[in-house]
């Protein structure tokens, strides 16, 4: 059984902030208006007499240049500006105070304010023209948009590992979709791996076999490992987590549960990175492919250790291997800015390729990427996420393994 996000929402809009949304400093207002048009009266209700409704708000802002969203716990207020007017009619606006997001926020800016299942708000801040951006364009399946703000019809998949990861990085914790074998599965996990996780390399193999070769082509199976371990990996958290952190009480302090809270983000994020390059080793391995992986051991200039190197570091060091025959791949499920890493990994290889499983890259990032001589890889599943003109400049998995086994196939 499949879910989608409309469990997570009553609510969707969306607009490009206009100078009075954004900067106080120019309107004397800390203010959103125009939700009634997206229907979020409805939603919010109609405060009357001068009154205000005081609404929790997760507010989070999303940029390239940051690692990490920054977020803000907060509460906004809805109200009638006009309430005291009886000559002009209602107009409800939503007042924001001043903190690290609303301060980060600029004029242009892409802003999606969501009401949630939970009847929190969520307000999310991007860029315009970054890959931040272009991310929640895809993924909530937003177009022609402007500096009116209007509704957003969105149904996506939380079963798509791309959904899921916009999700985690906005602080929203899905729940994994309960199904018939999933009590089947966790006691699999109970008994295979008794006590804690294993290493993410015993775990990613786990996935694999119990997830099959379910697919032919190499872009569709990655994808199918992905998400399966991703689910695996939910299934086995929540029950180590019932079973050791509440049993034992832990949280004794804002504090500790902050920190309870970050060490869990952070393990989901590390082990989300190890998992996607598990996989691609497997398939590189299961499609005959000669590769090796950076190591302390195996570097190439300045003791870099890139992801994987086809067919490998002798052949990389070596004055007569044909250097158009070499390939570096660097592997990141959310490159943002950090794709620039690859580019000092392999200075021998003027055309390297980087893989992901982010659901969205700006146009200008993208040209940047071609500039600087580094091809992107995306699964061609979530490349159906992407807009058509950036769509048409991807390489899928399978594209990337068969122009491999081409440099392979050559007699040396």
């Amino acid at each position: 059984m499949q879910t989608d996000t409309r469990q997570y929402f009553k609510g969707i809009a969306a607009k490009y902030l206009t100078k009075v949304d954004a900067e106080p400093a120019g309107s004397n207002q800390h203010e959103i208006g125009g939700l009634p048009t997206a229907g979020f009266t409805k939603l919010l209700g109609l405060p009357q007499g001068g009154k205000k409704r005081h609404i929790d708000c997760r507010e989070v802002y999303l940029s390239d240049d940051l690692d990490e969203p920054i977020f803000q716990d907060d509460v906004v207020t809805w109200y009638d500006t006009r309430w005291n007017d009886p000559s002009r009619s209602a107009e409800y606006r939503l007042y924001y105070k001043s903190n690290l997001v609303t301060e980060s926020m600029n004029e242009g800016d892409l802003c999606l304010i969501a009401l949630k299942s939970d009847d929190e708000l969520l307000m999310v801040f991007a860029p315009r023209g970054s890959s931040s951006e272009a991310q929640i364009l895809n993924i909530f399946q937003i177009t022609e948009l402007g500096s009116r703000i209007r509704s957003v019809p969105f149904k996506g998949n939380t079963e798509s590992i791309a959904v899921r990861m916009l999700l985690d990085d906005l602080g929203i914790e899905y729940e994994v979709a309960q199904e018939s074998e999933d009590k089947i599965l966790l006691s699999m996990l109970i008994d295979r791996f008794p006590g804690d996780f294993p290493t993410t390399r015993e775990f990613s193999a786990f996935a694999r076999t119990k997830c099959g070769n379910r697919h032919e082509g190499a872009d569709d199976q990655l994808v199918a490992w992905m998400e399966f371990e991703e689910k695996l990996f939910r299934l086995y958290e929540k029950h180590l987590l019932e079973s050791s952190f509440i049993r034992e009480a832990r949280v004794d302090s804002i504090d500790s549960l902050i920190n309870f809270s970050l060490s869990v983000h952070n393990r989901r994020k590390a082990r989300a990175g190890l998992a996607f390059e598990n996989h691609l080793r497997q398939l590189f391995v299961d499609n005959d492919l000669n590769f090796e992986q950076g190591s302390t051991h195996q570097t190439t200039e300045n003791r870099a250790k890139p992801d994987f190197l086809f067919p490998g570091f002798d052949a990389y060091h070596s004055a007569s291997f044909p250097i158009e025959n070499l390939r570096l791949l660097g592997a990141k499920t959310s490159c943002k800015d950090r794709w620039r890493q690859v580019l000092a990994e392999g200075d021998k290889v003027a055309r390297k390729h980087l893989v992901t499983l982010q659901p969205g890259v700006s146009e200008n990032q993208l040209l940047e990427m071609n500039a600087q001589g580094v091809q992107l890889i995306v699964p061609t599943s979530i490349q159906l996420l992407f807009k058509s003109s950036v769509r048409e400049q991807l390489m899928s998995v399978s594209e990337f393994i068969a122009d491999v086994h081409t440099t392979q196939s050559v007699e040396h």
